[in-house]
């Protein structure tokens, strides 16, 4: 039996740890830092950066006693050849007097080691679980028998991955995983994921294993103790060869991660949403190799998830590498789920851009799209020849007109129309208040439910200033209160302040939205007041940010928005065209449906001086009910253009449909 001291005493340290400064390098390419080993003086060589804790300038190596020191006394002890090998190397006590029989040339004798001298120390305790790891890995692979293989095969096979990707991956199937010990699980029957990292003297091992046992009510996956790391992380190590895809797919767990390898795309896995942070220090450490990637995260479709995903993109950007988020079905909970569900959808929706894939979306959202466009396009406005032409309201709709043309009152009337079907109402109101607003509804109530008698009805303004309606109008109001609310549930009135713009619209939808899971009308009322994210935008910069806002609100949020706008000055006595509203920018393109409210007068004054046209539209204005004309300039869904004409009535807020003797166009 040899003694160590005469085993380590026919290795030359230097030499030994020059051997491994170079394997080192070797085993990391994409160190920006390589380590070498430098001769300080005729008795002494230092090693940098410090392999064990990277630092400078500290760790020695002295030929004549063939012994190494650090002068860091956190760093390490430092020794003999014996003690280079469980420091540096990573190796047990038993395994590093393994190595020195080896090296030296002679056998092994296990009555070499004391056993008294097993790891105890923390450090070493450390050491040893890895060994247990690696031996526990290299055994199960080793010694699979074929009744393991095939239940690892029908188990691989209900997660939907091929036999070819288990044995190149070398699953396994064990009862006895290392861990179970400590768990108190011991004996459950476990799928092994080997992870192995690094090549040579730097291999390391770890493994995920997952209970594949009947009624398994216990701890499911089991990761090793100590940690690991994330599966296939050695492809960031390596540089993308010639015209080689450059992508690499990052998910939360094995599964996902093999079911992309199964397609023949590059995959990592690092196990959970909350390791996401470690796989981006992972990333650091093999920053040369790692910017030659894109990476696409598709981690599980959760709420941890989508914050990962979110947090890792951001940290990504920070270090120059590009990276881009996988649009996993919402169906799926994650990536194996929807390659076992569906895999000719899976391998197309792997492209990161297959959110616009056209047959993704015939097969995943194209019935429920036409479902939801159905819902919001029988929008009906309660007026028959206008929903007649108009075909109903869908995407964003603008309505303008001039002072005095009662754009406003129409919108809320229709939407009172709308309300009393049961559908949900939001109405942001940056003018006139809630009193005003649910006065005029009364109002008009009170003239409906009075037609032959019009004038018992109250105007809002009487409503407003009088609480208590003297005695022989208290019955119609009461009525007209009753009628109201019947359907004013299904209305939410927002009123507007100063700091109220396009954003906090869209919060205020999205909470809407996400709380009730309803989608309502919306009516922006109106749209010149409302102002844009950016305070410094111009007029005609604000509506067409606004409009542009809006238009993408309907289509995310699958709702309708009538946006009222008001009209130039100069066009209150012409024909409405596009050129009427105000800061019109946008609104001809972005808009799906425009209509415009003028005076019917307005088609009787070619040939008539400015003053004769001031008196026709004055006298129009001032009669008790004014013959309105809606003007249609744009209409997606239905008869492109076209006119209706209404009587309105001011002093109730009141718009009635009226026979048009012919069509204008």
């Amino acid at each position: 039996m040899k003694r160590i001291e005469d085993l380590e005493s026919q290795i030359y340290i230097y030499e030994y740890v020059e051997k491994y400064v170079e394997s080192y390098n070797e085993e990391h390419p994409y160190l920006e830092e390589k380590m070498d080993i430098k001769r300080v003086n005729d008795s002494t060589y230092r090693v940098n950066p410090c392999p064990i804790c990277g630092h400078k300038d500290h760790f020695t190596i002295y030929p004549a006693t063939n012994s190494y020191s650090s002068f860091n006394k956190d760093c390490c002890t430092g020794g003999s050849i014996l003690k280079f090998m469980q420091e540096v190397e990573g190796l047990e006590l038993r395994e590093a007097v393994r190595r020195l029989y080896e090296i030296t040339g002679n056998a092994y004798e296990t009555e070499s080691l004391d056993e008294g001298n097993t790891a105890q120390t923390p450090k070493e305790k450390t050491e040893y679980l890895k060994v247990q790891k690696k031996n526990f890995i290299l055994d199960g692979i080793k010694n699979q028998t074929p009744e393991q293989k095939e239940v690892m095969y029908e188990y691989i096979a209900s997660r939907g991955i091929s036999r070819k990707t288990a044995d190149r991956y070398n699953l396994f199937v064990s009862p006895s995983v290392y861990e179970d010990k400590s768990l108190g699980t011991e004996g459950t029957l476990r799928l092994v994921v080997p992870i192995i990292t690094g090549k040579g003297l730097f291999t390391e091992y770890s493994y995920v294993a997952r209970a594949i046992s009947d009624g398994f009510e216990g701890e499911k996956v089991l990761n090793n103790a100590g940690g690991n790391s994330s599966l296939n992380i050695d492809y960031v190590s390596e540089r993308p060869k010639f015209e080689e895809n450059k992508t690499i797919y990052v998910c939360e767990g094995w599964a996902d991660a093999l079911s992309i390898e199964d397609v023949g795309n590059k995959a990592i896995a690092i196990h959970s949403s909350s390791n996401a942070k470690k796989f981006v220090d992972e990333i650091k450490q093999r920053i040369s190799t790692a910017k030659s990637y894109t990476y696409i995260l598709c981690f599980d479709n959760d709420e941890a998830g989508k914050e990962a995903t979110d947090a890792t993109i951001a940290q990504l950007k920070d270090l120059g590498i590009k990276s881009l988020k996988l649009s996993i079905p919402a169906n799926y909970n994650d990536v194996n789920e929807w390659y076992k569900d569906s895999p000719d959808t899976f391998r197309l929706g792997l492209d990161p851009f297959s959110a616009d894939n056209m047959a993704i979306y015939m097969d995943t959202k194209f019935i429920n799209d036409i479902l939801e466009y159905d819902t919001m396009c029988s929008v009906t406005t309660g007026f028959n020849k206008l929903d007649e032409k108009l075909g109903g309201f869908s995407g964003l709709v603008v309505i303008g007109g001039g002072s005095s043309m009662g754009k406003t009152t129409l919108v809320h009337q229709i939407c009172d129309n709308l309300a009393e079907r049961g559908r949900k109402i939001i109405y942001f109101s940056q003018e006139q208040g809630k009193l005003e607003l649910v006065s005029k509804s009364i109002s008009r109530i009170e003239a409906i439910q009075n037609k032959e008698n019009m004038i018992v009805a109250e105007s809002g303004m009487d409503i407003m200033k009088n609480p208590e309606p003297i005695s022989t109008k208290k019955s119609v109001r009461d009525n007209a209160i009753a009628e109201y609310k019947k359907f004013a549930n299904n209305i939410l009135i927002a009123e507007g302040t100063p700091k109220t713009n396009i954003d906090s619209l869209k919060t205020y939808i999205e909470h809407y939205i996400s709380t009730t899971g309803c989608h309502p009308i919306i009516v922006v009322d109106y749209l010149q007041m409302l102002s844009s994210s950016n305070p410094n935008d111009s007029d005609k910069r604000q509506i067409d940010t606004n409009m542009t806002t809006l238009r993408q609100m309907c289509r995310d949020y699958k709702v309708v928005i009538i946006a009222i706008s008001s009209f130039n000055r100069e066009n209150y006595s012409n024909i409405v065209d596009y050129k009427s509203f105000k800061e019109s920018g946008s609104i001809e393109y972005t808009a799906d449906i425009v209509l415009g409210l003028q005076l019917e007068a307005v088609n009787h004054l070619d040939g008539k001086g400015e003053n004769e046209k001031r008196t026709v539209m004055n006298n129009a204005k001032s009669g008790s009910i004014r013959e309105v004309e809606l003007v249609c300039l744009k209409n997606r869904n239905a008869q492109p253009v076209f006119s209706c004409l209404f009587n309105y009535y001011p002093r109730v807020n009141y718009f009635v449909e009226t026979q048009k003797k012919e069509d204008k166009f």
